[in-house]
């Protein structure tokens, strides 16, 4: 039964793809679908997504399979009196205990004619037979409505409801009608998702009992737990949107609304702002993220790294005194005081020794200089620990790249695994001989930058540019929310080499090869958060889209 729904759902949408619509018809849409819906998915700027689709499936070179309509005839057995200027709508019910709650809403130009095809007659609920299936049907408005036969009840009750959802989609309106295909949560649908989730982190909570891992779990269980319980109580609406912009690029874009003075819109108030990708060096690389960290979850991670140092301290059977362990926690906390954000980027690192030589990361900061002054105070209580627990511990040396003064901080890492040649070939290709070599130094007052080099390495990597100048980057970079808080990047080409360099390593003669790439824009995420609601993009320019269409249409020649 869902199955066939599915289908329906899917063939409603593709339909609707050739079909144009103006901004009121979206409205007048919303305004006939009852207001107790959990949420529904609806087609905008239907005059254009069919050629958009057509168009960017000739540039990426694999063909439609089926047009619209023919899928829509394929599906409904008949397209006659559907109306090609209108607007479509698949709408979630609340659970009335009789299987799917859809409800379906097809654009009409004349409903005797559409309905006359499936042997119906009057408007009146009817019932019919689609796709082999039995349906109710009845019209509203520019719409004929279906509902599978046993839902008959439903259906009733739908036609006859007074409210809409326009008022609740009205802060997003342009948005909306600015996608292809939008889907809107309300705040019912919002919380059917939300308490089975709450009661599932209960369980898994109960699960974990006096687990050895308990410790270190439970905080995050309870922060998820929390976050969904004001995620429940705050959003006012959820959306998805997807569009294909007239350049050829895809953005399925995430949309939330808080509701004002909540507790969600006070903390997201707190959210340190700044560029996400600020001092990462540019150059060829994989993947590139950065974002702001508050305060309250940078401390959090501090104390986790403790409770990890008691759970190897467990395991090796040391006993590790109270008070040491309380030092290094404060230690730690003092290292993350004015910290607000971090940010890294990593390549295939050709030419290192070491797979992780291509990385770089930076860390925002209030006091770089305080930062390095209580990094330097750690490292001896965090020996002191780890030779306690039997982990391997580390030597510092100061060095000196012009008038910077680095931290250069290398742990041997030759006797983890034990004497497993495998293990150690391992260990040797990701640390190079061994040892993981750590430089940190200043970038300016408020960044610290960070290299798993040498300090000849990290000299290497400061006389980059930005990556942020790439003009690649900068392309992608415009497509994403402006004052984004959260930045993901990922360069295909780049990407495909650092996995070709991985294969090599822990694969050797692996039948699966990558295959080299031209270089193009990366794929981006960008996330905003402000006291009004959650913004989430994710974009896949154009070219990224021809080059991985060039792929794909290759590999069926091939085959």
């Amino acid at each position: 039964m869902r199955r066939h729904f599915t289908l329906a759902i899917l063939a409603v949408i593709w339909f609707t793809a050739s079909a144009p619509v103006q901004g009121q018809d979206v409205k007048e849409t919303l305004a006939s679908i009852p207001g107790n819906a959990l949420g529904c998915i609806v087609s905008s700027r239907l005059d254009q997504v069919n050629d958009k689709l057509a168009a960017a499936a000739k540039k990426i070179g694999i063909p439609l399979p089926l047009s619209p309509l023919d899928l829509a005839k394929a599906t409904f057995g008949a397209t006659k009196g559907l109306n090609a200027q209108g607007c479509a709508a698949v709408v979630i019910l609340p659970f009335n205990g009789q299987g799917d709650t859809g409800m379906i809403m097809l654009p009409v130009s004349d409903y005797e004619e559409f309905l006359g095809q499936f042997k119906g007659k009057g408007k009146d609920i009817v019932d019919i037979e689609v796709a082999g299936l039995e349906w109710s049907i009845a019209p509203k408005g520019k719409h004929a409505w279906l509902v599978r036969k046993q839902q008959r009840d439903l259906l009733k009750a739908a036609l006859s409801a007074k409210s809409g959802l326009t008022k609740f989609a009205q802060p997003v309106q342009e948005w909306l009608e600015s996608n292809d295909i939008t889907a809107l949560v309300t705040p019912s649908g919002i919380k059917e998702a939300v308490v089975p989730a709450r009661e599932a982190l209960a369980q898994a909570k109960n699960a974990l009992g006096d687990d050895a891992n308990a410790a270190m779990v439970l905080p995050y269980l309870d922060g998820i737990s929390s976050l969904l319980k004001m995620v429940e109580a705050d959003v006012s609406l959820a959306a998805l949107g997807v569009r294909l912009d007239a350049a050829g690029n895809l953005t399925v874009d995430l949309r939330s609304l808080f509701t004002k003075n909540s507790d969600l819109a006070k903390s997201a108030a707190k959210i340190p702002t700044g560029d996400p990708l600020a001092g990462l060096p540019g150059g060829p690389f994989a993947i590139a993220m950065g974002g702001a960290i508050p305060p309250s979850i940078m401390e959090g991670l501090m104390k986790w790294n403790v409770e990890a140092i008691k759970l190897a301290a467990k395991t090796a059977g040391a006993d590790v005194p109270a008070d040491k362990l309380g030092k290094l926690e404060q230690s730690l906390i003092a290292l993350s005081k004015g910290m607000n954000g971090m940010a890294l980027v990593m390549g295939a690192g050709k030419g290192e020794k070491n797979l992780f030589g291509g990385m770089s990361a930076v860390i925002r900061t209030d006091s770089a200089a305080a930062y390095l002054e209580n990094y330097e105070k750690m490292l001896p209580q965090m020996n002191a620990l780890y030779k306690e627990v039997k982990l391997p511990t580390s030597v510092v040396e100061k060095k000196k790249i012009g008038q910077r003064t680095v931290l250069e901080t290398t742990s041997d890492l030759s006797a983890v695994g034990g004497n497993d040649p495998a293990q150690k070939a391992i260990m040797e290709a990701m640390f190079g001989d061994g040892k993981m070599t750590v430089s940190i130094t200043a970038l300016d007052a408020k960044t610290i930058i960070m290299t798993y080099t040498p300090a000849a390495g990290l000299e290497k990597v400061l006389k980059k540019g930005g990556l942020q100048k790439d003009a690649d980057v900068a392309r992608t970079l415009k497509l994403l929310p402006q004052g984004a808080q959260w930045v993901l990047l990922i360069d295909p080409r780049g990407t495909a080499e650092l996995v070709s360099q991985w294969l090599g390593t822990f694969a050797p003669g692996a039948p699966l090869q990558i295959p080299e790439l031209p270089q193009t824009p990366p794929a981006g995420v960008g996330a905003r958060l402000t006291e009004s609601g959650l913004t989430v993009q994710i974009v896949v320019p154009a070219q990224v889209l021809e080059v991985l269409g060039r792929k794909v249409q290759r590999q069926k020649e091939f085959n």
